[in-house]
């Protein structure tokens, strides 16, 4: 309770002006059921569908990931012939740092790849399927790229209820869009963590390709260095264009078709069979960073 002892019309307490907490940020006491603040409750005549309330997490998906190679360690290709190795694999070692004289930047070195606001993302291979995938393949010197990616909040966030609640909703919005190609695909959600497919590139790699091969920017991979040309890692074509590019007027079409198709299957419901019990989904981040593009088809999703 505040101080006045006020409380609000529907009966929960009203935030004490000025009270602080923690590292001086001012304590929001007034929550609903869900954890949420005052501004993020349905406005008076709105009323939540059924299936925002429900709840698909598969715990154990998340649990069976390997968090010890993900996050402590670092897993490194190894191609066929080196180490007296017959094909390629994987090496297992302390994470790598770019001083370190095991630093390969040729190598993909599997763990932290980066972070936005909320999350700290990490590849990984849930079921060893590159594993599989490279056993079985003639061009075993090619590096296999990791097939999911692991998204925890970051430890300066609360663990409280508000939180779980956002990306409780946040979860199950990917997996009503399912069925939708152009939508970053889910694999499995728990608490505070999610698990998706991994894609190569961002849409920012690709608008700003040319900019980022001359100008040096950190990667938790390498350090300070410019990013490889557009040429070395975009696919191409049976005419040898490349599949995703801003330098030609087609590329640039298909760039912005992929953007709007993406935004239009998160507005509409998926592939459009949701629509009698569908209601428009509100991205609230739309960036270039937010897209991902994959290198080897030239599809674009949202993130």
């Amino acid at each position: 309770r505040d101080p006045g002892g006020k409380h609000a019309d529907d009966g929960e307490v009203v935030a004490s002006k000025g009270r602080r907490s923690g590292r001086g940020r001012k304590e929001k006491r007034s929550r609903d059921a869900e954890g949420g603040t005052r501004t993020e409750r349905l406005r008076e005549g709105c009323s939540a569908l059924e299936w925002h309330h429900f709840h698909y997490a598969n715990c154990n998906e998340i649990h069976g990931v390997d968090m010890m190679s993900v996050v402590g360690r670092r897993r490194s290709w190894v191609p066929r012939g080196e180490g007296g190795r017959s094909g390629g694999n994987y090496s297992t070692s302390k994470s790598i740092s770019k001083g370190s004289s095991d630093f390969d930047p040729g190598r993909h070195n599997w763990g932290f790849v980066g972070a936005g606001l909320w999350r700290d993302v990490f590849t990984c291979d849930p079921h060893e399927e590159s594993i599989a995938s490279s056993s079985s393949s003639s061009n075993a010197t090619s590096l296999p790229f990791p097939p999911a990616v692991i998204k925890m909040m970051k430890s300066e966030h609360k663990y409280d209820q508000r939180n779980l609640q956002r990306h409780r909703r946040d979860a199950l919005v990917m997996e009503r869009l399912a069925s939708s190609h152009h939508l970053v695909p889910i694999y499995g959600y728990c608490a505070n963590t999610v698990l998706t497919q991994a894609i190569s590139h961002t849409l920012d790699d690709v608008i700003y390709a040319r900019e980022n091969e001359k100008v040096k920017k950190w990667s938790p991979q390498g350090g300070y260095k410019t990013k490889p040309p557009l040429e070395s890692w975009m696919g191409k074509n049976e005419d040898g264009e490349l599949l995703a590019t801003r330098e030609t007027e087609l590329g640039r079409i298909r760039l912005a078709l992929g953007v709007f198709r993406g935004l239009m299957d998160l507005h509409r419901g998926g592939d459009g069979t949701l629509e009698r019990e569908w209601l428009p989904i509100v991205h609230a981040d739309l960036q270039s960073k937010q897209y991902l593009v994959d290198a080897r088809t030239g599809r674009v999703y949202l993130n």
